[in-house]
């Protein structure tokens, strides 16, 4: 009897662990995808700001604003 509810913990126990993982694993499931979606807008922003890059005319801004910066 003893050994019976011995070995009927162990598989409870057992059990409980491969659903505490299981659960464990679908959360880093959602984090991996949550970081998969991030990424994509990671690569969103950078085509944006390259994009901005090729059309802005930077060295023509700066030659104007230069003589107005404040220099130590």
């Amino acid at each position: 009897s003893g050994n019976k509810l011995r070995q009927y913990r162990t598989e409870k126990s057992a059990k409980y662990r491969r659903v505490r993982y299981n659960k464990v694993m679908d959360k880093q499931m959602t984090i991996s995808a949550f970081s998969d979606e991030l990424a994509q807008v990671r690569t969103k922003k950078k085509e944006f700001l390259s994009q901005i890059e090729r059309i802005v005319p930077w060295k023509g801004w700066l030659a104007m604003i230069q003589p107005c910066y404040y220099t130590v």
